[in-house]
């Protein structure tokens, strides 16, 4: 039996469940800030019906202790405490299928939350596929992008959904089509203890030259304007209507400040690298800093676009 500070038997939850377990798993290993602390336990679900059993039994028994459960993909827009996250992490970076189906010009794609975006943009280059360039050079998961509505260059994921399941607080199956789902400026609107397991996506075909060539204008746009090759978790902030969060946080004379080994890019001021031994405690002073900078200098508060996981209660 594994225990821990919240005396919860971790070992229960998962008996007879297919994937990979990790107790006492530094959480610095999987995001791409390579910041965190160590969770109580890490689980890599092998397939959905090992997924669906965990959520339903952490809905017969675990909740009611208000064990801390948090869920994620890639890891590429978190910031994890730097205290021990006593509770579970589920990762869905083995639930990495992809299903298609071709008819006549329209392209439906079944691709579960754990797979890579660049494999989902790879694929639909190949088929020719219209509508996913702007997501170039984004990292991550399908799921974690669906999460969060990511997109750029006036395109966001939700423009390509059909369909969307996910599993509820009850550990029961759902599906919701895009018109049921208040998507908004990067947040999906699905609860916020629901589980994206996998989304349908429809495409039309068009020249795959003139595709590749929009698609390497955004990735080559990216790699000139952001720091692609450092450590960092993606935007910090949300753009404010009207504005770029970069450009505020430029003019408010805040590029390359830093807190720790934590600092602002000199390539755009909307990223946070690390620059080798951050911490979240510095990554949020830095946070506030900025923040602070803006509001004086221009009188708008950024919001945080990076998702945020404290060590007690990820949800």
């Amino acid at each position: 039996m594994y225990t821990t500070s919240i005396d919860y038997d971790y070992d229960s939850l998962v008996r007879d469940l297919k994937g990979t377990i990790y107790y006492n798993e530094p959480l610095r290993h999987h995001t791409s800030l390579r910041i965190g602390g160590v969770a109580a336990m890490y689980y890599e679900p092998q397939d959905l019906d090992s997924l669906m059993r965990l959520a339903m039994r952490l809905s017969q028994g675990a909740r009611d202790m208000e064990l801390p459960l948090f869920i994620m993909g890639g890891g590429s827009n978190l910031l994890f405490a730097d205290e021990d996250f006593d509770g579970v992490v589920i990762s869905t970076r083995q639930l990495n299928t992809l299903q298609w189906l071709l008819d006549g010009d329209v392209l439906t794609i079944r691709a579960a939350a754990g797979l890579q975006l660049a494999k989902l943009l790879s694929f639909t280059l190949m088929a020719s596929a219209v509508g996913l360039e702007g997501l170039a050079g984004i990292p991550g998961t399908v799921g974690g992008a669906i999460a969060g509505n990511a997109g750029s260059f006036g395109f966001e994921i939700k423009d390509a959904i059909e369909d969307v399941s996910f599993i509820n607080n009850k550990g029961a199956l759902k599906q919701l089509t895009r018109d049921m789902i208040p998507f908004s400026y990067r947040h999906c609107g699905l609860p916020a203890d629901s589980f994206i397991v996998e989304a349908t996506l429809r495409l039309i075909r068009g020249s795959q030259s003139e595709i590749k060539e929009r698609f390497d204008a955004c990735l080559c746009q990216k790699k000139q304007s952001q720091p692609l090759n450092e450590l960092s978790a993606g935007c910090v902030f949300k753009n404010p209507p009207g504005d770029f969060a970069g450009r505020l946080i430029d003019m408010a004379g805040c590029k390359t400040l830093s807190e720790g080994q934590i600092e602002v890019s000199s390539r755009h001021a909307n990223f946070f690298v690390n620059k080798g031994n951050g911490t979240a405690r510095d990554f949020l002073t830095l946070m506030e800093r900025v923040q602070e900078a803006v509001q004086a200098n221009f009188g708008i508060e950024l919001t945080p676009e990076i998702k945020i996981v404290s060590g007690r209660f990820g949800r």
